[in-house]
């Protein structure tokens, strides 16, 4: 697609106008496109879900929910295990560390990497926008790092792939418990479930819904919140 308009009707219909540049008060960042159609949105609660039935079905694999892991066993510098949060003692042969954004605060990770987070933001839809934009592409600015996606289950997602948000905290260093640090450590909803996204990242969002979904650009956001 090569020009603004063809983006815009790509997901508004082939009568569809744009949003005048004089509405926007800047100059249009959706300009060229092009189509990926073998490109798909993957519902991760389900796709969890499926692996961990498929798990639970493997006689060598067991789980250890609702407590969450403080610090990596060590004995001579090699890891034995872990320590979860309530001093419960799991040992182990091999021990692989696959927490994400929450690594660094089990490994001095220092200099090589840092947790950050983007900002997603969930807007709910009726039953003719769900008709109306069903077939509508999932749409990114490789400008803006916006992205979007068609209406699922009532809602609307979008986010921003922006340079990304610090929780800048000081805890233990995770190998010298001499040694106090800092990091960028995850906060979510779960620990802070009043914490919405910063301001100047939904205008960011609602910059990017005025010209590509005028209709969503004012609307209210369900939920929102920060992805690590």
């Amino acid at each position: 697609m090569n020009t603004p308009e063809e983006v815009f009707r790509s997901i508004h219909g082939p009568a569809a106008e744009l949003v005048p540049e004089s509405q926007l008060g800047r100059e249009r960042q959706w300009n060229i496109a092009y189509c990926n159609l073998n490109d798909a949105l993957i519902d991760a609660t389900e796709s969890v879900r499926i692996y961990y039935e498929r798990c639970l079905a493997e006689p060598s694999i067991t789980f250890r929910c609702g407590t969450a892991v403080s610090r990596i066993n060590r004995s001579n510098g090699v890891a034995v295990g872990v320590v979860l949060e309530d001093s419960t003692v799991i040992d182990a042969d091999a021990t692989l560390v696959a927490a994400g954004a929450w690594s660094n605060s089990l490994v001095d990770l220092q200099g090589l990497m840092s947790s950050s987070a983007i900002e997603v933001a969930w807007i709910k839809v009726t039953e003719d926008e769900t008709k109306k934009w069903k077939n509508m592409p999932i749409t990114t600015n490789l400008s803006t790092g916006f992205n979007i996606f068609p209406p699922y289950n009532g809602e609307i997602k979008c986010l921003r792939r922006s340079p990304g948000y610090r929780n800048t905290v000081t805890i233990r260093h995770p190998e010298d418990d001499s040694r106090m640090i800092e990091i960028s450590l995850p906060r979510t909803i779960v620990t802070n479930p009043e914490d919405v996204i910063p301001a100047e990242a939904e205008d960011a969002l609602r910059d990017n819904l005025r010209e590509l979904m005028p209709s969503l650009a004012s609307r209210e956001f369900d939920r929102t919140k920060l992805c690590w």
